[in-house]
């Protein structure tokens, strides 16, 4: 979908936003202008985050876990995987290389430890 008016981002920029098999397969069929819609108006923001806290709360997951903390984990996944910092960067949207790099240039415990044990081979 190419922005207009209604679908801008921050930046008033055009964006895509790639996504895999598995996601592709997760999202509901589309039938009109939004992807998550009801009766053919967007979802509020609000109204999602509610839900998605919702859900978090009666899996028993953490309370800290927001809507938000899936971005987080998707770029940190990425950086794990060795994906590039700028690539990570495009897929999030940034505008500057170093908002990624200042976000997410953290790792796990166990990659560093996965990391040191390359040298073993």
């Amino acid at each position: 979908m190419v922005n207009s008016d209604k679908h801008l981002t921050k930046t008033r920029s055009n964006r895509v936003v790639p996504l895999n098999e598995n996601a592709l397969r997760a999202l509901p069929e589309k039938t009109g202008e939004y992807i998550f819609e009801r009766n053919g108006k967007p979802l509020n923001v609000s109204f999602v985050s509610h839900r998605f806290k919702r859900y978090i709360r009666q899996a028993g997951l953490p309370d800290g876990i927001h809507l938000h903390s899936s971005r987080n984990s998707f770029a940190s996944n990425l950086a794990e995987k060795n994906v590039d910092l700028f690539v990570i960067g495009k897929l999030l949207g940034h505008s500057s290389p170093s908002t990624t790099t200042t976000l997410y240039a953290h790792v796990s415990t166990s990659h560093l430890h996965d990391v040191v044990n390359l040298l073993l081979d």
